[in-house]
């Protein structure tokens, strides 16, 4: 399902939370701060330029320690993408993952509601999806 309109942060602003998951051992969960319509594009959830693709052989190299680097990368077989700066990651990089999701990506991997999402839900995606 794609959504029909893609919103400008000036058309719609939207603001998010972290705070601990709904889900147990989760860690950190990104939560809305107003009401999400469906289809509404999320802007903001990833700043410009926040992702870096690299080769397994680069990521493997990167002087980051473990338990940052494994909860914070997007695998592929061959390469994998991780934030530029792990000290200034935007908060699309906490978003957890459900088998109902309430949000998804168009081609250009820009996030969008699944459905009407209240202010205080936690949002989701499908890391398979991905």
């Amino acid at each position: 399902m794609m959504p029909t309109d893609h919103y400008s942060q000036d058309e719609l602003m939207l603001y998010f939370r972290l705070k601990p998951s709904t889900i147990l051992g989760a860690g950190v969960g990104v939560f809305a701060t107003t009401d999400i319509a469906k289809g509404a594009y999320l802007e903001g959830l990833f700043g410009n330029d926040d992702v870096r693709r690299l080769t397994w052989e680069e990521f493997a190299a990167l002087d980051v320690p473990a338990e940052v680097k494994e909860n914070f990368v997007t695998r592929y077989e061959t390469e994998c993408f991780v934030p530029r700066d792990f000290n200034l990651m935007s908060v699309g990089w906490y978003l957890n993952d459900a088998d109902e999701p309430n949000l998804a990506h168009d081609v250009n991997y820009d996030y969008f509601a699944l459905r009407d999402i209240a202010a205080g839900e936690e949002l989701f995606i499908r890391y398979d999806d991905l």
